[in-house]
């Protein structure tokens, strides 16, 4: 069976990642905040390749989805 659970999922996690990591990043001008801006530039990173990954993953299932329909069909 084809689900697109897995890279739906996956794109709710890196979008996760990415608001996290963003709000973060926009506490690090606050007097006092500890934030390592180096991580969190890592993390955007991160999540923007996972989240790429992710509709990869989505593309190559609807694609598969499509040859089987026209196989059948």
């Amino acid at each position: 069976m084809i689900s697109f659970a897995a890279p739906l999922a996956g794109i709710a996690a890196a979008d996760r990642q990415l608001l996290g990591a963003a709000s973060r990043l926009s506490r690090s001008s606050e007097p006092g905040a500890d934030v390592d801006i180096a991580a969190e530039a890592v993390a955007l990173q991160a999540a923007k390749q996972q989240r790429a990954a992710s509709v990869k993953v989505a593309k190559v299932l609807s694609d598969t989805l499509g040859t089987l329909l026209d196989t059948i069909a």
